[in-house]
């Protein structure tokens, strides 16, 4: 059995919870759901049968013929601090709240902002190891590509569309936003098995569309200005999340979708940067896609910056 460590830190709060749904809590289950989840994300399968047969092979599936995952994933509590945060933190939850009366309450909180409330988080700082265990040592290569990308590309646990749940490894090899795009970018290209994906300045695209029938990466784009807070990050995204609301940006409305724009931050040293990844929605929902609201949604969290 072969395996890796990775060394890990919480760099913005993290909402995962057990059984309850109330009681943070580190699950090794809710890793390994991401890594498949942007495995098949940068994948370029038209054939849906050839790109789950695959899949199930790797990350293991419910049909006796599935077989194993190829890996088992083993989290290790250093040190867990939990500490309530709101997972709005645009809204102030009081009566000053700028999004008043849109957030008002009724009865005695009416006038009273009923959206800052808090949830029990695993704070910022909190440290764990994630261990990997394979049978072959050529696994390996593949699992910490799929594990990195993951964690650039997005959060764990809930509001991980928006910004929450960025953890940080001291594995990592990239002290640069340069050197995160060339790895991701060959990273993804080696996950996809052939030249998929280009790089352009703060942006990497995927060159061949195709019509694949999953939601797959069309681009990932990184915001150069540093943040030295992540709470002002989190209040930013949010309050540009709040003013684009929109039924095709967020995921919300009849039917429901989730999100095809995925916002997750990034931690270099002492600064934090905002990765936006677009994805294609799929499967089509009943309101025409607006990609116009989509555009706007983007520049503006693009042009973010701390003040």
């Amino acid at each position: 059995m072969h395996s890796i460590n990775f060394q890990c830190e919480v760099t913005t709060p993290l909402f995962m919870y057990g059984a309850d749904d109330s009681t943070p809590e580190l699950r090794p289950s809710e890793f390994k759901g991401m890594m498949r989840f942007w495995w098949r994300a940068v994948q370029h399968y038209n054939n849906m049968d050839k790109l789950r047969d695959v899949e199930s092979s790797i990350f293991g599936g419910t049909s006796e013929s599935s077989g194993k995952s190829k890996f088992n994933i083993n989290v290790i509590k250093r040190e867990i601090l939990i500490q309530r945060y709101k997972p709005l933190p645009h809204h102030t939850g009081d009566d000053k709240c700028p999004y008043l009366p849109s957030c008002s309450g009724k009865g005695k909180k009416k006038g009273i902002c009923v959206k800052g409330f808090k949830l029990p988080s695993i704070y910022v700082n909190s440290s764990f190891d994630i261990i990997f265990k394979t049978q072959k040592q050529i696994i390996q290569d593949f699992v910490t590509k799929v594990f990195e990308t993951s964690i650039i590309l997005g959060g764990f646990g809930k509001r991980s569309r928006r910004g929450f749940g960025s953890i940080y490894c001291s594995n990592f090899q990239y002290n640069s936003l340069g050197e995160v795009i060339k790895f991701l970018a060959h990273a993804m290209n080696s996950l996809s098995g052939g030249n998929t994906f280009e790089t352009n300045n703060l942006t990497i695209k995927r060159k061949n569309k195709g019509e694949l029938k999953y939601p797959w990466i069309e681009e990932v784009l990184f915001n150069s200005n540093q943040f030295k807070s992540f709470d002002e990050l989190l209040k930013k995204v949010g309050e540009v999340t709040h003013n684009y609301a929109n039924h095709d940006i967020i995921g919300s409305g009849e039917p429901r979708f989730a999100s095809p724009v995925y916002v997750s931050t990034i931690r270099l040293g002492e600064s934090y940067y905002i990765v936006v990844t677009k994805l294609h929605a799929y499967p089509p929902h009943s309101i025409q896609k607006n990609s116009s609201a989509i555009d706007k949604f983007l520049n503006a969290i693009m042009s973010l910056k701390e003040v």
